[in-house]
């Protein structure tokens, strides 16, 4: 039998299998969830995620057409089954009778195909367009049946054509998705549980869906609480009134009693990056044997994570364990003799090799990395490396890296399901900063992206992963742990599961014995008192988002340039080609001379404006007195200095008082600038408010 044949054959098993597959909620009903995580979203659409995928309470919220079950396959959610055509240029979802939105109403097929067009719609910056570049098509074929057509085979077209969708009711004729109050507080959702409140900056409050297509799940209420520091969240913790808290800091991993360290494996690595055209091949291999990966983990992580080998983590479906056999091991001695042998003397005997010095770059804004270059530049000086670190904010970390100006520099990668590596690890991709060429690669790359045999396309990478880590164009050191606390008692966490902990917050339950009571308002209340009963400056700071980091900046920049490639390949798709076109008599026209080949442009990396100071605006009497409430956003013009040269009402709620309220604090906000590729330029931003303000 043909390997194409065989490679149908199993995607059609593994896909029939997995519609076959029927779940239930287990356990007892009630309780409320409380989850402390620092990561409030900007909003609650699964059209927007942020640069680290959907927020966990986005997925509570929304249903796909299918999702990933406990051992890992794919199995049905709104879709109850599929199939593909024969060609395999098609896949038709036949949607769950069952399947409704939270108000009882059917989702229907309009409401998938209406989603499709909403994400293709380029006024929508949908930022994963990537994703959907060799979807031709979504069509209904039915009241409850959609059919994707393809414009070539490849093996994600299952997972590329598996959408969130949205009611066309509320999407039709929109032109910007992102700016609808529906984004940020959507009324009508499709998953497990539906939104009740969001109070901004202190937590977002969530209830059961009577109407989700697996019936009500078990916890009654989920909250999402927003603590404003470790030290208030931990205050919490000693009381025993917060139940899981997400994504801890290595170095803030706390011992409590009542509580387990729950530890999942990551799906980033972090590597030294070389400029390849300075140290050669040798001389990269060296340094990569001068660092001890497994001392960064222990005194950096705390332990919290795992050697890196490759440019694919370990559990990830393409991962090949073998390059742990290649990769170079730690053996400071080796790395010595083998910078000898190019060439390099310690003429003076002060221990470092004349001539061979390696500036480490980092982003001083990420702690993790910034101590990891400071131990890596340690362990570098004792084989004879005279190595430094400079650390430089975020926007000059990133001009460093897009003009190529360093030694070596700190970052990391998220590896998606999805494997599409060519931004990174072409020889012309755009975020290919260490200046890594490889043919080989760039045809491995190719043909894995667009092998539909998985165990075909597994061996490929298997290759490219081999061939990189001989190579070493990166020093990889450590794929971090994804740390949770959870307190004892909630029950589904510890099930052998192919998931994240954040994958099946649904299915967690809470016995009546464990359940703890708390209002939800009161949660920090105890350590905000005792903060102002201590002998402290009259007014606190004001709370702040997190500073993006580089790592941040550079993951948005690449789905933004992974949208912008998508549309203009659909452009180039729709064009006939040049060995098509004819001559009015029907003779086809000689071929043009090819081009020359175009030079990979430069990425364009944006970042922007970051709050300094922002100020809540006065509630006006006049609205105190009809009692209006609602949100205004006030868009502003923030200039090279950070001050704000102009703001303009975006959306109002329809009270005129409040709206020149919100202009006059935003007018009296700053910024630290928005850069283009490091250098400081105007550029807008938009401020929310809220009225009442929250101190009201």
């Amino acid at each position: 039998m043909p390997r194409f044949f065989i490679g149908l054959l199993i995607i059609l098993i593994l896909s029939g299998c997995a519609q076959q597959q029927k779940f239930t909620y287990q356990g007892e009903r009630g309780g409320t969830l409380i989850i402390a995580t620092f990561d409030e979203p900007s909003n609650l659409s699964p059209v927007y995620p942020s640069f680290t995928g959907l927020s966990p309470i986005v997925k509570l919220l929304f249903a796909p057409l299918h999702k990933t079950g406990p051992d890992g396959k794919v199995m049905p959610c709104l879709a109850s089954s599929w199939e593909y055509s024969e060609d395999m240029k098609t896949i038709t979802y036949y949607l769950d009778r069952n399947a409704k939105w939270s108000d009882g109403t059917p989702l229907s097929a309009k409401d998938v195909v209406s989603t499709f067009e909403a994400l293709k719609d380029p006024a929508n910056q949908y930022p994963l367009i990537g994703r959907l570049r060799f979807i031709k098509s979504a069509k209904v074929v039915g009241e409850h049946a959609v059919q994707f057509e393809f414009r070539r085979i490849y093996a994600d077209e299952l997972l590329n054509s598996n959408l969130y969708p949205l009611p066309a009711n509320k999407i039709k004729g929109m032109k910007n998705l992102k700016f609808m109050e529906y984004t940020r507080k959507p009324d009508i959702t499709s998953g497990p549980y539906i939104l009740n409140e969001w109070n901004p900056g202190k937590y977002i409050e969530l209830i059961a869906n009577e109407n989700y297509i697996y019936g009500r799940p078990p916890i009654d209420r989920i909250v999402f609480w927003f603590p404003s520091s470790f030290d208030e969240l931990l205050d919490e913790l000693k009381q025993k009134h917060v139940d899981i808290v997400l994504n801890v800091p290595p170095d803030r991993v706390e011992k409590l009693d009542g509580y387990n360290v729950k530890v999942e494996p990551g799906q980033s690595y972090v590597f030294v990056g070389w400029n390849n055209k300075k140290f050669k091949k040798p001389l990269r291999q060296a340094f990569s044997m001068a660092i001890d990966k497994k001392a960064i983990i222990k005194d950096v992580l705390k332990g919290y994570g795992q050697e890196a080998y490759g440019p694919i983590t370990p559990g990830h479906w393409a991962y090949e364990p073998e390059v742990k056999n290649i990769a170079y091991a730690y053996n400071p001695g080796k790395a010595k003799d083998l910078i000898a042998s190019q060439g390099y003397r310690d003429r003076n005997r002060d221990r470092l090799f004349d001539g061979l010095r390696v500036e480490i770059i980092v982003d001083k804004n990420d702690p993790v990395k910034s101590a990891t270059a400071d131990l890596v530049a340690k362990q570098l000086r004792k084989a004879g490396v005279r190595a430094v670190v400079r650390k430089l904010d975020t926007p000059a970390f990133i001009s460093r890296l897009l003009k190529k100006d360093f030694d070596a520099f700190i970052l990391g990668w998220n590896v998606e399901k999805e494997f599409s590596p060519s931004p990174i690890w072409n020889s012309r991709g755009i975020y290919n900063f260490v200046g890594y060429k490889n043919t080989d690669i760039d045809m491995l790359i190719e043909r894995g992206i667009l092998t539909l045999d998985r165990r075909e396309s597994k061996k490929i990478w298997s290759e490219f992963q081999r061939k990189i880590v001989e190579d070493a164009p990166y020093t990889f050191l450590y794929v971090p742990s994804v740390i949770e606390l959870v307190r004892s008692g909630i029950k589904n966490v510890d099930v052998k599961d192919a998931r994240l902990l954040t994958e099946k917050l649904d299915e967690l339950w809470i016995p009546a014995t464990t359940r703890v009571k708390v209002a939800v308002a009161d949660l920090g209340k105890r350590y905000r008192e005792s903060r102002k009963k201590a002998a402290r400056p009259a007014a606190p700071a004001p709370r702040r988002a997190p500073k993006a980091t580089a790592e941040s900046i550079l993951q948005q920049s690449l789905l933004a340039q992974q949208q912008a490639e998508a549309q203009k390949a659909e452009q180039q798709t729709e064009k006939p080609s040049q060995g098509e076109a004819k001559k009015p008599g029907g003779e086809k026209k000689p071929p043009e001379e090819k081009p020359a080949e175009e030079k990979p442009t430069q990425p364009v990396i944006k970042t922007l404006p970051q709050v300094k100071h922002g100020i809540l605006p006065v509630y006006p009497d006049v609205a105190k007195r009809v009692g209006a409430t609602g949100m205004v956003f006030v868009t502003v013009l923030v200039g090279k200095d950070g001050k704000v040269k102009k703001a303009k009402i975006l959306r109002s709620f329809g009270n005129d008082a409040c709206d020149r309220a919100a202009l006059d604090a935003a007018k009296k906000w700053t910024f630290i600038p928005g850069t283009i590729n490091g250098e400081p330029v105007e550029m807008e931003t938009t401020i929310p408010f809220r009225f009442p303000p929250p101190t009201e």
